[in-house]
């Protein structure tokens, strides 16, 4: 599809802090890796036990009390710091932002997740067609009525061992015994007769039944279980209310009224630039500025700002943020993307092609700053270059029209006949692809 990323798309620092052990990251720059970008390949025991450096040492002292080992047991934290360690990467929610001053990298094991981030949750995850959105356990674990009657006592290590996972031959089984290790007790066990359970399921699986598989919506060819531990199929259906956005847990994860305020005014610019959400961006304005004075150096909350104030016309006045910013940090991404955006949209292409050949030393292959420095060299008259830099923006974005309408017309001001009726009947064939993919899509939907 013409909206997939392909090879663009970004392997961020919220993704290798869970995907990988630890990142040979740049501190300077979000989303940057030196060379080798691993240090440690695979999720390692700090990662839920904290650092082992103070371990080591107690361990090669000899006569230490094992009480005063330093590693963190996350058996022994209190239930919001030992469901944090689990949460720092199983909680995705509807979305979570870095508290001021914090990054994807800051969590240690022992401290509460709201010590780093502000994480918003929207329902359980499950949709009104029964599918569910991946990585959404927590949430629907919050919805299950074993978790909210047991008093605190229920955590993911409840039911999951975290070293290890059980065989396809011991699965029901270990996920049985760790059902009846806490419906035992009330001695209730299964509501159905054992001989009804076993026609539905010969294994007597508690989770083929109370824990169903369910289609992710937003990853293809995935699938995950069902952790609201339904007692009913009725229970499918989300309610309205589960849409709206909401913290997560505040009492186990406090979170202090101005942080609350300035994540929620991120959360609100993302989706009012996403969706050119108006409304959004006027209430992330007012929540923005509120905090502004305590934080006038925060560079997320001028970025935001800034894409609040250019969703509402002024752009002047987004400038004058992200200039903010980018004195506070001159090399940040994102802060460099607005100005650019920005400067080509008031007709600035100068300091626009200031603001992508920055870009560019670290983003070389980014077609999406390519075309806007084919752009700004056009406006600027320098068709030559323009025409050069377009050819590389085509390269990695070869399914984009506008790139290619782009360069069809600067091959004719330079003459370039044969390279603007090639990629004229490159053009041609595939808006005819498309037109037929348009009709079969049709024809489908009418036959349905």
């Amino acid at each position: 599809p013409v909206s997939h990323h392909h090879f663009g798309r970004r392997i961020s620092d919220g993704c290798v802090t869970c995907h990988a052990g630890r990142a040979n990251r740049d501190v300077a720059k979000a989303n940057q890796f030196g060379t080798p970008v691993f240090h440690e390949l695979s999720l390692g025991c700090e990662r839920c036990h904290g650092p082992g450096k103070q371990h080591i040492a107690f361990h090669s002292e000899a006569g230490g009390s094992p009480a005063a080992d330093p590693i963190v047991n996350p058996a022994d934290l209190d239930h919001a710091r030992q469901l944090s360690v689990c949460y720092q990467c199983h909680l995705h929610g509807a979305d979570r932002v870095a508290r001021s001053g914090r990054s994807e990298y800051d969590f240690r094991p022992g401290e509460r997740l709201s010590d780093v981030w502000v994480s918003f949750v929207n329902g359980a995850g499950i949709n009104s067609d029964a599918t569910t959105d991946a990585v959404s356990q927590v949430e629907q674990m919050h919805a299950s009525r074993c978790y909210q009657r047991s008093e605190g006592r229920m955590t993911c290590t409840s039911c999951h061992d975290p070293h290890r996972i059980p065989s396809a031959t011991e699965r029901t089984e270990f996920y049985r015994s760790r059902c009846l290790s806490c419906h035992a007790e009330q001695d209730a066990g299964c509501a159905l007769p054992e001989t009804q359970r076993l026609e539905q399921n010969p294994q007597d699986s508690c989770v083929a039944c109370h824990m169903p598989a369910r289609d992710a919506a937003d990853v293809p060819h995935t699938s995950q279980t069902d952790h609201r531990i339904i007692r009913s199929q009725s229970l499918l259906q989300p309610s309205a209310a589960d849409q709206e956005v909401v913290l997560i847990d505040p009492e186990l994860f406090p979170v202090p009224e101005i942080e609350q305020r300035r994540a929620r005014g991120i959360l609100l610019a993302r989706r009012a630039e996403s969706g050119s959400d108006s409304a959004a961006a006027t209430e992330a304005i007012r929540l923005l500025q509120s905090v502004l004075s305590d934080g006038a150096g925060d560079v997320r909350v001028l970025d935001a700002l800034a894409a609040c104030y250019d969703l509402s016309g002024d752009a002047s006045r987004a400038r004058s943020y992200l200039l903010q910013a980018l004195s506070v940090s001159p090399d940040d991404e994102w802060v460099l993307r607005g100005l650019a955006a920005n400067c080509l949209q008031s007709g600035d292409h100068t300091d626009a092609l200031k603001y992508l050949t920055q870009l560019l030393k670290d983003h070389p292959d980014d077609g999406r700053l390519l075309f806007q420095k084919t752009l700004a060299l056009s406006r600027l008259n320098r068709e030559a270059e323009a025409f050069e830099t377009c050819l590389n923006a085509l390269e990695v974005y070869p399914h984009e029209p506008g790139i290619r309408v782009t360069l069809i017309q600067l091959a004719r001001q330079l003459g370039r006949e044969d390279v603007a009726d090639r990629q004229q009947r490159d053009l041609d064939r595939m808006n005819e692809v498309f037109r037929q993919f348009l009709q079969r899509s049709d024809t489908s939907e009418h036959r349905e």
